[in-house]
């Protein structure tokens, strides 16, 4: 008698379904973070932008703004010597359902050399869920910047 290695079709069976349960589950979870993570880019790019434009403002000692595109900050924004001077990144629009609004309306921080901001706002970057799942981007007058969650409508 031969001795015959592999699976059979009903352990294939419960393998498949084993899987597909599994992967039910994990689904819902996996889209959650991929949000999340839309979310966190959003807010670190501008953090990032703006660190360089206040960076910037000190080692060259003139002004440098970070301004909002037309149309707000979710279409995106521009680091710029001065209030129209020189270009020194542009930023994309923000993807997907992603929307990124000022408390105060603010669309433009202008970071003097010393480092201090021309205006102190809150930037709550939002997408279409609600509860705790946005960031926040707070500039203060000193030229701080720092990011904690907020709740979004």
């Amino acid at each position: 008698m031969k001795n015959h290695f592999g699976f059979t079709l009903i352990e294939l069976m419960v393998t498949v379904a084993l899987a597909a349960i599994l992967l039910t589950l994990a689904i819902p979870s996996f889209r959650t973070m991929v949000l999340n993570n839309r979310l966190v880019t959003a807010a670190n790019a501008f953090v990032a932008d703006a660190s360089l434009a206040r960076s910037e403002a000190i080692k060259r000692g003139t002004t440098v703004s970070i301004v909002a595109n037309a149309g707000g900050w979710t279409n995106g924004w521009t680091v710029k010597l001065g209030v129209g001077g020189t270009t020194l990144k542009v930023a994309d629009a923000l993807k997907d359902t992603v929307t990124a609004t000022a408390a105060g309306g603010v669309t433009i921080f202008t970071f003097s050399p010393d480092g201090s901001s021309s205006a102190q706002d809150k930037l709550d970057v939002c997408d279409g869920r609600t509860g705790e799942t946005g960031q926040e981007i707070s500039i203060d007058f000193s030229g701080r910047v720092g990011t904690s969650s907020v709740g979004c409508p």
